[in-house]
């Protein structure tokens, strides 16, 4: 054998010879060690005759020994004449041969051989040609198995030597052209046309996209190229076998494929209120269109007010072809103006406001700019001002605007004007009131004959901001509408609330009358929960208690999983692998669950049982009920109430009714008073709801009333309540209801707002109606017209003016420190605009009620001028380390950061802001 350093065919460095000696196999091999980078050229040579068996390249590292198995002299070497041809052209393979030997040639592709034939070969280079046909595109693979006498003594090469090589193939009439004739340079909100044809004259569908640049390169998008997907280079598909090894006397090699390309040839680079829609993209998108043979089509367009370049796209379609163009276009006009503003804006705030003024003709020498708010939400000192230009360039006018105490979509509309040239821009930016949304509910009970319930609608928070809602039941008052918002409106997107708020929705219909668009909007937020617990998802199937958690919440997974069910069986498109995977999940931490752990106290043992009975509850509930563990669980003996009504509901839809009759006849259903802010989130309410639903599952409506009345009476409470029981309150009274008969009888009354009188009813056991015009102070009145006693509510809703919050403290201390990136003190007053600083808050729990508080959750909201960074997005990181969270969560006015703190403990985290706009 002969090693060389490799430069090209022209220029190799020989490092040495050496002869060896074949085995009774005739096999050999030999060890070398390369010494430096580089390409190396092997060439094994018989010594007799000079027959040389292939090159095999080498791409050599000093630190490593290489060895070579004479195995690879059955490889035959096989070139092409170029790298790609055109249907119709002649194809040309290079093939090294040798004396007396024969080559059989297949065309192989992806799924068949296309075509095969035999051809003589002669010693040395061998030239076969054959004709590129449509059924070859849009690749083969030439396979050329050379066969040589058996036998033979000429050379100690094997007697069958085999070699693979692609050939790609191109069919022009598979390949569409498509031309597109646009203007070199466009000015927004002005027609222009787009011309498109095809180069060669063909028919062709077609569709026409335009794009903002700045929008398609952060994914850096490919104008899409069907013919690049569907011609793409196909992987060899068919398997050869042969014989030869076990021919006496025929030395060879185990006959493997030598490459195998494939693939999809892709060129990518690496890389329910209405809302104010701030940053419209441009994006335009027509079609499709059919252009007939020879034709041209023009398209008349119009970009909405945008500077900047977009790209004007066009993919192409017939029966058997496919192609598409692209062109970048700049978009500018003489005069252009471009302003800056916050994301949001809040009631009660001073900022400025700059507008960039672009001129690009010398002949414009003085601009008049004017602002205007449309829908009247923001108050300019300075509604105009003009600039003069002495030549071409930017310049800079200033704004002084306040935001009134109201709330909304502000629609700012900013024109330039100037010697015949006009320039526009217009705006939307939500003027939003930080604040909490406060609830007020007046009730009152109407029997038959009473006299009417009055009322006066006092608004609440700021206008704008105010809803009423008047509820009449038969049922004692669940406090719906103020419990339902405070889901829907909870700040926090962790497990616990994402599925706390689609849960009750899905049984709300069974409460009351929903009408199209809140049926829509309830079936949306169900839909969405479902799409979103994909994220919380970890490895082992069960679900994170935050986003990209690797350990699985056991309640919460529990919690998410008897949502999905619950969601398949209410007619939800699940997908399959999400419920089977949480099954497997749930299954193993049953079998795996210890009933004697190791617990600091009898709570703590409590809610651990809880944990698995309702585990093993929605096993049962999803057809895989584990009876060996809930026998396990049973026998244990010990069990909390809560857990044991649990266990008994999972028998009794394991079809095990006997059992479970047997423990729920021994059982009581009133729980002691607890609350959990971790573990199972639980509480006495929570419990007590769970047991009102295992009433209803196992059909025992005679024990519920007492279970009803206390949960209608602590929703109606004032009191606080955490979604987890508000969740579980509304899901157990809506299932219980829609299961009985007794309370769904019709009845009617007559409600008057103001001096307008109007009729109702319903056979639903709760009915709302949303009253108009929130923010007027009108009485409203209300009639009992049936037999039967009603609970009446007004409920009224709104979020107070900023400005008007008390500071308060209850068992947390909080401070707040603007610091410079050295940490030095910041006066917030007196920031210079353009800074970047830090706000740190510290907490502290002082241990005075001994309890180590978890699930805490912060909200830090910041004025709109100071820009929030983001550190999860910034490659530099956050200067200033502060403590660990759970979790952060960054919006565009404020940061919710979550976290436990220990009793006598103190945290401090940081947040990174620039001050990027003047005002107050």
């Amino acid at each position: 054998y002969e090693v060389s350093r490799y430069y090209s065919k022209l220029h190799q460095d020989a490092i040495f010879t050496k002869e060896v000696k074949t085995d009774k196999e005739g096999k050999s091999n030999f060890t070398f060690r390369p010494d430096e980078w580089g390409r190396y050229l092997v060439r094994i040579c018989d010594t007799n005759n000079g027959h040389c068996a292939g090159d095999f390249f080498y791409a050599g590292s000093p630190w490593g020994e290489s060895t070579f198995d004479r195995s690879a002299a059955a490889s035959l070497p096989i070139s092409t004449g170029k790298e790609k041809y055109e249907v119709g052209e002649k194809v040309s393979l290079n093939i090294q041969g040798s004396e007396e030997g024969k080559a059989l040639i297949t065309l192989e592709n992806g799924s068949r051989v296309v075509k095969y034939f035999w051809q003589d070969m002669k010693a040395g280079d061998n030239t076969v040609y054959f004709e590129a046909t449509a059924d070859m595109t849009p690749n083969v693979y030439a396979h050329v198995t050379l066969i040589q006498a058996h036998a033979q003594v000429k050379n100690d090469l094997p007697i069958r030597l085999y070699g693979v090589s692609p050939v790609v193939i191109n069919d022009p009439a598979t390949t569409l052209l498509p031309k597109i004739k646009v203007p070199s340079e466009l000015q927004p909100e002005k027609q222009f046309t787009v011309e498109v044809s095809e180069q060669n004259k063909k028919e062709m569908a077609y569709t026409l996209a335009i794009v903002d640049e700045g929008l398609l390169s952060l994914t850096r998008f490919q104008t899409p190229n069907p013919h690049a997907s569907l011609y793409a280079r196909e992987a060899l598909g068919v398997k050869t076998w042969d014989v030869y090894d076990d021919v006496i006397g025929a030395f060879g090699a185990r006959l493997e494929r030598l490459l195998s390309i494939g693939g999809d040839g892709s060129e990518i680079e690496p890389g329910s209120n209405q809302q104010a829609n701030r940053f419209k993209p441009v994006v335009l998108h027509l079609g499709p269109f059919l252009l007939k043979k020879g034709e041209k089509a023009k398209h008349a367009l119009s970009l909405p007010n945008y500077i900047g370049e977009v790209r004007v796209m066009v993919v192409a379609a017939n029966p058997s072809a496919y192609g598409a163009t692209e062109a970048s276009v700049k978009v500018k006009q003489p005069l252009m103006v471009l302003s800056t503003l916050p994301r949001v804006l809040s009631p009660g705030e001073a900022f400025t406001l700059p507008v960039s003024v672009f001129v690009q003709d010398p002949k414009l020498k003085q601009v008049s700019i004017q602002i205007k708010d449309e829908n009247g939400l923001l108050q300019a000192q300075n509604s105009s001002t003009n600039l003069g230009f002495d030549s071409p360039g930017e310049k800079m006018a200033f704004f002084q605007v306040k935001v009134k105490d109201n709330t909304g979509t502000s629609k700012i509309t900013i024109n330039a004007e100037g010697q015949g040239f006009t320039a526009k821009e217009t705006i939307e930016i939500q003027v939003s009131n930080p604040n909490a949304r406060t609830t007020r509910v007046e009730s009152a009970v109407l029997r038959k004959g009473d006299a009417p319930w009055e009322v006066n609608t006092l608004p609440v928070g700021l206008t704008g901001s105010n809803t009423a809602v008047l509820e009449v039941s038969t049922i004692p008052p669940l406090n719906l509408g103020e419990r339902l918002d405070y889901l829907l409106t909870y700040p926090y997107g962790c497990l616990e609330q994402t599925v706390s708020a689609a849960f009750a929705q899905m049984y709300l219909g069974k409460l009351l009358p929903l009408d199209a668009r809140q049926k829509e909007q309830s079936e949306k937020n169900i839909r969405t929960a479902i799409d979103r617990l994909k994220i919380f998802r970890t490895p082992a199937g069960g679900f994170g208690y935050w986003p990209g958690n690797a350990v699985a919440d056991p309640w919460g997974s529990t919690f998410a999983g008897h949502f999905l069910l619950e969601a398949k069986n209410n007619g939800y498109a699940i997908p399959d692998n999400l419920i089977d995977n949480w099954l497997r999940f749930q299954q193993n931490q049953a079998r795996t669950w210890n009933p004697n752990p190791v617990a600091t106290s009898n709570y703590q043992k409590a809610s651990y049982q809880h944990e698995q009975a309702y585990r093993l509850f929605t096993l049962a509930l999803g057809g895989k009920a584990e009876l060996s563990a809930m026998n396990r669980m049973q026998q244990a003996g010990g069990l909390s109430v809560q857990a044991n009504w649990r266990l008994a509901t999972a028998y009794y839809l394991a079809g095990k009714t006997e059992v479970a009759e047997k423990m729920i006849n021994e059982l009581g259903m009133e729980i002691e008073d607890y609350r959990e802010f971790a573990f199972t989130y639980g509480s006495k309410l929570r419990d007590r709801a769970m047991i009102l639903e295992a009433l209803t599952i196992m059909e025992k409506p005679e024990k519920a009333k007492e279970i009803l009345d206390y949960l209608s009476a602590q929703l109606s409470s004032p009191r606080y309540l955490s979604t987890q029981e508000i969740t579980y309150a509304l899901l157990a009274v809506a299932k219980f209801v829609g299961s009985s008969d007794a309370l769904s009888k019709n009845y009617s009354f007559s409600y008057a707002l103001g001096n307008q009188k109007s009729d109702a009813g319903s056979n639903s056991p709760v009915f709302q109606i949303s009253l108009e015009n929130p923010d007027d102070n009108r009485p409203l009145r209300v009639w009992n017209n049936s037999d039967k006693t009603l609970f009446t509510r007004l409920i009224q809703t709104g979020i107070p003016a900023a400005g008007e919050e008390i500071a308060a403290s209850n068992g947390i201390n909080i401070s707040v420190n603007y610091q410079d990136s050295e940490g030095k003190s910041l006066d917030p007053q007196k920031i210079i605009q353009g800074t970047d600083f830090f706000a740190k808050i510290t907490l502290s729990n002082p241990g005075e009620l001994g309890l180590d508080y978890e699930n805490l959750a912060l909200t830090h909201i910041f004025p709109s001028g100071w820009e929030i960074i983001n550190s999860n997005l910034d490659a530099i990181g956050q200067d200033l380390q502060g403590s660990t969270a759970d979790y952060r969560e960054v919006r565009d006015d404020r940061v919710n950061i979550f976290f436990e703190l220990g009793a006598g403990k103190r945290k401090s985290f940081y947040v990174r802001l620039n001050a990027s706009y003047a005002g107050k």
